[in-house]
């Protein structure tokens, strides 16, 4: 073990700023989830409301059966319209 550290002691700081920077770098990552949560919860709110706007206007514009006089109706936004 004397021997090895013999070789290393010209190293000793590198491999001091190299364990310091590990460290760093491991509690970065173990952090990275909770420092971007906000961001990614905007993004997924974001991209749920553009998917029920979306899946509205489609909705809005499929036929739909009128029971009461037996045909195909379209929904506009304001009023039925029989095709």
């Amino acid at each position: 073990m004397k021997r090895l550290l013999k070789y290393l002691k010209p190293h000793v700081l590198t491999m001091v700023i190299v364990s310091v920077m590990v460290l760093l770098i491991t509690v970065v990552e173990l952090y990275k989830p909770i420092i971007l949560m906000p961001s990614s919860m905007r993004r997924r709110q974001e991209l749920y409301a553009t998917a029920m706007y979306i899946s509205a206007k489609i909705m809005m514009q499929l036929p739909m059966m009128d029971h009461s006089t037996r045909c195909f109706c379209t929904m506009t936004a304001t009023t039925w319209r029989r095709t």
